[in-house]
Parts: C-alpha cells; sequence; structure tokens
C-alpha cells in the first residue's frame, strides 16, 4: 500500500526507510496519552506527591508509538536483508504498516519478513517487564513499564492470529505455502482466517455492548473487524493476482485457437457460424493480410441489435497497434510491454515467425480469474 504524501507527515528515516505519521495517528496519540494520564498514572500518585501523570502518559504514549514503529523496521529491515524493496513506514490508527514495493518470491523470506516484526515486539515486552522488575526505579515508572509490558505482549498475541493480514496469517501463509507448493491454496487459507477473525471479533465487540454496556470498546472492536476483513480479501486478491502475473507465461495464457475472419464478415454472421463464445479464443481479421484483431469479450459487448450490419473491422483493433510478445515471459511483462506500446493486444510467434497465438488484457484477467477460483 502506497501512502498518499499529502497525508502523511514525515517523521524521520532510517537505514533509508522513511517513517510517516497518517493524519489518523494523532487523535489515537492523545486518547492514548489521556487514557494512560488519568486511568493509569493518576490513580498511582499518592497524596503529597507532585502530579506527573500528563507528562508520564505522554511520554508512555510516544514511548508506544515507538515500539510500533521498531515492530514495522523489524519487518523492514529484514525485508531489505532478502532484496525486497520498502517504500517507507506509515504509523495509521490502527497500527503501523511498512509498504514493500514487492511481494516475496518464496516462502522462506515471507515466513522471515512476517517473523521479524512479532520477534521484535517480542523482546521489547520482555525487556519492559525485565526492566520494571530493577528496585531502584521511581513507582510510577514501574507502572509505565508494567504498562508497556502488557501493552506490547497484547500486540504479540493479537498480530500472531493466523489470518491475513496480521503477521501472524502471513506465518501460517508461508508454512501452507511451503507445505503444498502452492501460493494460491496458502492465500485461500490465509484470507479465510483473516475472516474468520474479524467475525470472532464482531462478536466479541457485541458481548462487549451487551454485556458490560462498553458502547466505545464494542464499537472499537467492531470497526477493527471490518477493517481486517476488507484488509483480508483486499491482500489475499492482490497476493493471488501478483503470483500469477508473476509466474505464468505469455504462452501459457495466450489464445490459441485463432479465428481468421473476412474483412467484410458482419458481427451476427460471425456469431452464427460461432455461436458459443469461447474466452480463449481470437479473432483475426484478414484481407491479403492481417487487419486486426478481436477478442470474444469485445465481440459480446456488441449490442445485438446492431450485430446485423456490425461489421467487424468497426470494432477490431487495427494490427498495426498488436505488438510482439515474447512467448517466455511473465504476464506481469507482457502487461507492461502492452501498456508500453499503449494497446490491449500482443502477437506470440513460433520459432518459425508463423502466429502461434494472441494475448490480450481479456486472456490475462480471464486466467488470474480462474486461478483465483482453484
Amino acid at each position: 500500500m502506497k501512502t498518499p504524501q499529502s497525508t502523511a507527515v514525515p517523521l524521520l528515516t532510517v537505514r533509508n526507510i522513511p517513517i510517516r505519521l497518517h493524519w489518523s495517528i494523532f487523535p489515537i496519540f492523545g486518547f492514548l496519552a489521556y487514557y494512560l494520564a488519568t486511568a493509569v498514572f493518576q490513580d498511582e500518585i499518592k497524596p503529597g506527591q507532585r502530579d506527573y501523570s500528563w507528562a508520564l502518559g505522554l511520554a508512555t504514549a510516544a514511548i508506544f508509538l515507538a515500539c510500533v514503529v521498531l515492530h514495522e523496521l523489524g519487518h523492514a529491515v529484514v525485508a531489505q536483508h532478502n532484496k525486497l524493496p520498502v517504500n517507507g513506514i506509515t504509523l495509521y490508527f490502527f497500527g503501523g504498516i511498512a509498504e514493500a514495493s514487492d511481494e516475496p518470491r518464496s516462502a522462506g523470506v515471507e515466513f522471515r519478513v512476517a517473523g521479524a516484526g512479532p520477534l521484535v515486539t517480542a523482546v521489547l515486552a520482555a525487556g519492559s517487564w525485565a526492566l520494571s522488575l530493577v528496585d531502584a526505579i521511581p513507582h510510577l515508572v514501574h507502572v509505565g513499564l508494567w504498562w508497556l509490558a502488557g501493552i506490547n505482549l497484547a500486540l504479540l498475541v493479537f498480530n500472531l492470529i493466523p489470518g491475513y493480514p496480521l503477521d501472524g496469517g502471513r506465518i501460517f501463509h508461508a508454512i501452507v505455502w511451503k507445505a503444498t507448493g502452492s501460493v494460491t491454496r496458502s492465500t485461500r487459507y490465509a484470507v479465510r482466517g483473516g475472516q474468520l477473525v474479524s467475525l470472532l471479533l464482531v462478536g466479541w465487540g457485541i458481548y462487549q455492548i451487551v454485556s458490560t454496556g462498553s458502547l466505545l470498546n464494542g464499537l472499537w472492536t467492531m470497526m477493527l473487524a471490518a477493517f481486517l476483513r476488507n484488509a483480508a480479501a483486499s491482500t489475499g486478491a492482490y497476493v493471488m493476482t501478483r503470483s500469477v502475473l508473476d509466474t505464468v507465461t505469455a504462452a501459457q495464457a495466450m489464445a490459441r485457437d485463432i479465428i481468421y475472419v473476412p474483412a467484410r464478415a458482419r458481427v451476427d454472421e460471425l456469431l452464427q457460424q460461432s455461436p458459443v463464445i469461447n474466452a480463449r479464443q481470437a479473432y483475426v481479421v484478414v484481407d491479403d493480410g492481417p487487419l486486426g484483431v478481436i477478442s470474444p469479450v469485445q465481440l459480446a459487448f456488441v449490442p445485438p441489435d446492431r450485430r446485423p450490419w456490425t461489421v467487424v473491422t468497426q470494432i477490431m483493433t487495427p494490427w498495426r497497434q498488436v505488438i510482439e510478445i515474447k512467448p517466455d515471459v511473465t504476464l506481469m511483462a507482457a502487461l507492461r510491454t502492452m501498456e508500453e506500446g499503449n494497446t490491449a493486444y500482443g502477437v506470440i510467434r513460433d520459432d518459425a515467425g508463423i502466429v502461434a497465438g494472441i494475448i490480450s488484457r481479456d486472456q490475462i484477467a480471464i486466467r488470474v480469474q480462474s486461478a483465483a477460483r482453484r
């Protein structure tokens, strides 16, 4: 996910990784500082002591945000070590996101990157707890350290839940990917895990409202559940799409069944000869040579009342706009080549120079959809 610069405030840069604050973090920071000052430190101040509750609340809230940044830096640094470019880290109201510009190429890389954040959080929780046991520190600092240990432990447990897009979901995804060898199947399981987690959170939110009367906590829990559900679906779709685009070649996805159509043919005549539209076919309009290309999807979109008088040359893409695509390139590379050539079609030839197939954006979309249904 790329953060719009207009809604994120640059904070600092660590290891060439820019860290930004989204606007939504500021009200959450204020609420957290208020909660710590009034509900955590205020009760610990004894009569006659100076009131440091607000100062400690602000400081502890800032340290907690630093813990979130360190968690995401764990992901980012390990990603860099595994040759995954990192665009930056952005803190939102629900936590932080390390923005990698690419997906892991293997289950091992994904496991290491996903596990790095929870490992950092575990160290922070253990370190805060160990420091809280030191007798020489002031009592209020002890309270703050104890709270930081508890919140980091809660963050660790929550992040290890096996559902997308949580770290636990990515770890689960990596394990299933390694065991099955199928990134598609592992993605489907991880997405279902994320959706199950979101349903459980909705139930917990309802319970908080009905049984304890805590409307704010219940609404917050259900809002988090909605975010997780949407994020699981969108992350899963992105990973699955990227996997297909990076592993399937143009030759595997191209339309091999090429139907040559006379230039004077009309759409209804073409549909009478081939009434069943096969998405894996391609129509090449010819007249002493190739004039253009029509995809089955493009043909199907001609309104029925226009088909009797619409000539195929009216809806074809001219052959001069069809570019050469090598058969062994990935679909991602084929898409980029078509985008650079400002066309939706590519022709693939065999070693003898004869047209072996036609690749189109429609064919690529169909290949991605078929993979998602498996």
